[in-house]
């Protein structure tokens, strides 16, 4: 996470900020909607005059709803533009950055990493970096807008029911958390499974001449076959990890539905909850059901892309093997000639195998 906060203050923070705002009048624009709707179904059932008369009643709320819809509509549009603008040049970014300092290592280290596996990392890397500051700005952001100003509606229309349906949404997001966190190195070792095989692919593509001269393809194709087999086994447990929180959100969710709308039911026949009350409460609760459940399927997305990018950042980000000091001069050869010294050269763990 480090990694992206850095990323996300470098390069482009005027652009997030821009989309920030977007996404804000977005989200309170659409959850004000069904407190609109709930007026306007509030006067038209309260209305005991002229049907032809009622028309002057309803123009401001009507008016209302529709500025709403066109405010949603344009900060919607703002904020994707944005997006649309920043994710390639962001993503090129990241992936600059991580090929300059990549050409930084050693000799010994390219060698030893399959260059296929690097590159793998490099794109999930990059990739992943843009899921994780998008998914924090056009999904937690806006849906913690919703859930807060949701819940803030529910306690004032009826406070039992706001209660309860705050409740649940602590609770819901607390533990869907809790459950997402534990797939994150769930998803760092499918990761790291990924690239292993990538890498292997692409080094026997890459060295098909050697492969044909030592009449290795059938070698080659066990490795690969070897390789998927390990990657099998660390993807289908990670898939389990997150089908078990899904699991836990279907019948959380289901459990929220049920409990709102016969606690409803119920305060309506006591005379609680009046009509327009019981269509605003009954509009929010599948609201936040429905984003409650979006924001547990995007922990699961914005852990599994931490893992990608904490295993290239591992991977690619580490201290340079061989580096300058920090006064060193450039060096301006006076004449021509080349002299080895203090040279040792040696296939561990082997002697040597030359010296001077």
């Amino acid at each position: 996470m480090d990694y992206v906060l850095y990323v996300a203050r470098q390069r482009y923070r005027w652009w997030i900020l821009g989309m920030l705002l977007g996404e804000t009048c977005n989200a309170t624009s659409g959850i004000l909607l069904p407190y609109a709707l709930g007026r306007i179904v509030a006067r038209v059932t309260s209305y005991r005059g002229d049907p032809k008369a009622i028309l002057p009643i309803l123009v401001n709320p009507v008016l209302f709803f529709a500025l709403l819809c066109l405010s949603e509509l344009v900060f919607g549009r703002v904020s994707s533009a944005i997006q649309l603008r920043l994710a390639p040049r962001q993503r090129q970014y990241v992936a600059r950055s991580l090929f300059h300092h990549l050409h930084g290592h050693s000799h010994h280290y390219l060698t030893e990493n399959f260059a296929g596996a690097l590159a793998h990392r490099i794109s999930e890397t990059s990739y992943g970096t843009n899921q994780v500051i998008f998914a924090i700005i056009t999904e937690f952001w806006p849906i913690a807008i919703v859930l807060t100003v949701s819940n803030g509606l529910l306690l004032a229309a009826q406070f039992w029911l706001g209660l309860f349906t705050s409740l649940w949404s602590a609770l819901f997001i607390i533990a869907s958390l809790q459950l997402s966190k534990r797939t994150l190195p769930l998803a760092a070792a499918a990761s790291m499974a990924r690239s292993r095989t990538i890498g292997g692919l692409v080094d026997s593509v890459s060295n098909h001449a050697t492969v044909r001269l030592f009449a290795a393809r059938e070698h080659e194709q066990e490795r690969l076959i070897h390789a998927h087999a390990d990657e099998l086994v660390t993807v289908l447990i990670a898939n389990k990890a997150m089908e078990r929180v899904r699991l836990f959100q279907f019948a959380a969710s289901a459990t929220l539905k049920a409990g709102v709308v016969t606690a409803s039911v119920w305060l309506w026949s006591r005379g609680l909850l009046d009509v327009g009350q019981f269509v605003m409460a009954v509009s929010l609760s599948l609201l936040i059901i429905s984003e409650a459940r979006s924001i547990s399927r995007r922990f699961l997305e914005f852990f599994e892309a931490l893992g990608n990018i904490g295993s290239g950042v591992q991977g690619i980000l580490q201290p340079h093997g061989l580096s300058d000091p920090t006064d060193a001069k450039p060096l301006r050869p006076s004449q021509g000639a080349i002299e080895f010294r203090s040279v040792l050269q040696r296939s561990p763990p082997s002697d040597p195998i030359l010296a001077t």
